[in-house]
């Protein structure tokens, strides 16, 4: 009911939210399912968890919340249904390290706020960028900060630590809009001095060169050659012009809602986010890549211009919501395809991309999906390392490249074949050993202990075996184990009598795995158990018979 009301309201305010209702509307719903299937999710593996262990660590209890957002209350309402405790103070100290961690992106506004940079922003008036035309350019160095101060000059002699330099004029391009900062170097004369740029942070209109100061001296006011690394900047130019194109090949194949909601630009690297309500299909992924490849192959010039922010939405050109633009902008345009506000550098000609490959297709929130490509040198490296893996494959499987998935798919049935044969097999020699089991048990005051290492038995087997064992000599009590080459899987059962007795099989195989290395627990007739030191095993053997003859005899 609300949507006719909210949609009217969008029009006058945000006309491009009006479009975006229906979509919004479903990608509700879709969170809401999500939300609750990952809640069951974690529901599961916390039932998983609690049999084989009888406490909630630090880890776990986080696990579940970043993992499957379980409010640390949740866990502490479960846990304390099984009667298991909650590591809370280690879960808040995990709690405030992941707060500490995700909030350290602001570092140039953290660093500089109230120090060096805004004295240094009541002297100068910002930086000019000319990165558009130029690789290089001679500039002045307005400011030198060293150790959180701002000093006069520096010596290479005083330490490597890194530096911020700010330049009244400079050809490198400061991260903005996803994509990355240039990298280069700073020069005086053929030997004098050197900086290492490293990194290219903008603080409002003042760009800053981050890097270190590789050799001689340098003083504001010294006139300095800057010059952008300009194989780094075309591969980061290469993977920019590269994703304008791939937001055109989404809108035409996914439909106009499929609008960028985040990036990241590299050196010949792309990450694209775009709004989209389900996965990319194999086929629709193959159209978007060709369309790609195929606006490549056509040369399509790059341009762009600055234009007033109304008259640049006038001509079509798509700007992402919510997005301060200033009153001109530049407007970048490829072919008669592609036209979108953008800050950041890019090619003259798509020619120059060379080429297109798409890496992987994700999920990163409900209706938003990520789309991973290369392009140019490294999108050739990755064509060549796919040919290697198909090369090896057909080595090993003896094959040729177009038989391969059929031989592949060949060799998996033989696999799911063999395991259920194995499973088989397994079951059958367990179902002949209860007889052997009891007759090889160890009586004690009337009751069969049964202590028994088992190959090839899971967990499931072991519990079967344990209810056939129950019902056929009971009083008996009962732990199987299993190891592997760096675990060890355990099951212990007590017949009705014993439980009667006031045993435990939970305390009785907590006891044992403790051995091991691991934890366990359950219901006083059936518990589990697991651990990390398989080469304990005997040992945890020999003291789990011990302490069921003890707690029989002193029962008796």
């Amino acid at each position: 009911k609300l949507v006719p009301v909210v949609a009217d309201s969008m029009k006058r305010g945000y006309p491009e939210l009006a479009e975006t209702t229906e979509r919004v509307s479903q990608t509700i719903a879709i969170e809401e399912d999500r939300f609750i299937a990952n809640l069951d999710r974690g529901i599961h593996y916390f039932d998983r968890h609690t049999q084989q262990h009888a406490s909630i660590t630090a880890e776990q209890a986080f696990r579940l919340h970043a993992t499957y957002g379980f409010p640390i209350e949740l866990t502490e309402a479960l846990a304390a249904e099984k009667d298991i405790p909650v590591d809370r103070d280690g879960f808040d100290t995990h709690m405030k390290e992941h707060a500490n961690i995700s909030g350290s992106g602001a570092f140039v506004s953290e660093l500089f706020k109230g120090g060096p940079l805004a004295t240094l922003k009541e002297t100068i008036s910002g930086s000019e960028f000319l990165g558009y035309d130029h690789h290089e350019t001679q500039a002045v160095i307005t400011g030198i900060i060293a150790k959180d101060q701002l000093v006069d000059s520096l010596e290479s002699s005083q330490g490597t630590e890194p530096v911020t330099l700010v330049l009244d004029k400079t050809p490198f391009y400061a991260e903005s809009g996803g994509q990355m900062g240039d990298t280069g170097s700073l020069y005086i004369g053929s030997d004098s001095f050197e900086f290492d740029v490293q990194d290219t942070q903008r603080e409002n209109n003042i760009i800053l060169h981050m890097g270190k100061l590789k050799q001689g001296v340098i003083h504001t006011n010294d006139t300095v050659l800057a010059r952008v690394q300009k194989s780094r900047r075309i591969a980061i130019q290469r993977a920019h012009s590269a994703t304008h194109l791939l937001h055109h090949a989404l809108r035409t194949f996914l439909g106009t809602h499929a609008q960028q909601a985040g990036s990241r630009v590299d050196e010949d690297y792309l990450r694209f986010d775009f709004s989209h309500p389900q996965a990319v299909t194999a086929q629709e992924l193959e159209q978007i890549e060709t369309e790609i490849n195929t606006l490549i192959l056509q040369s399509n010039s790059v341009q762009w211009e600055m234009l007033p922010l109304e008259k640049a939405r006038e001509t079509g050109a798509m700007a992402l919501f919510g997005e301060k633009y200033p009153d001109i902008v530049r407007v970048v345009s490829i072919g008669d395809f592609s036209r979108e506000l953008c800050g950041g550098t890019h090619l003259t000609s798509t020619a120059e991309i060379g080429l297109f490959r798409i890496v992987n297709e994700e999920s990163v929130a409900a209706g938003t999906r990520r789309i991973t490509a290369r392009t140019g040198l490294s999108a050739m490296d990755l064509v060549r390392e796919q040919q290697k893996r198909q090369d090896t494959l057909c080595s090993l499987l003896k094959t040729a490249p177009p038989e391969l998935p059929q031989r592949v798919e060949t060799l998996v049935q033989e696999l799911r074949d063999l395991k259920k044969q194995l499973k088989s097999k397994t079951a059958s020699s367990a179902e002949m050993s209860v007889g052997q089991l009891l007759n090889d048990a160890t009586e004690v005051s009337g009751t069969q202990i049964i202590v028994r290492e088992v190959s090839d038995w899971d967990t499931s087997t072991m519990r079967n075996q344990i209810d056939k064992l129950r019902k056929t000599g009971s009083p008996v009590a009962i732990l199987f184990a299993s190891k592997s080459d760096s675990q060890v899987q355990m099951v212990a059962g007590l017949s009705r009598e014993l439980v009667e007795q006031g045993i435990h099989a939970g305390n009785w195989i907590r006891t044992t795995a403790q051995i091991v290395g691991g934890s366990g627990g359950g219901k006083p007739d059936m518990a589990q158990a697991g651990g990390t030191l398989p080469e304990k095993l005997n040992d945890a053997l020999r003291s789990a018979l011990t302490e069921m003859t003890a707690l029989l005899e002193s029962s008796s």
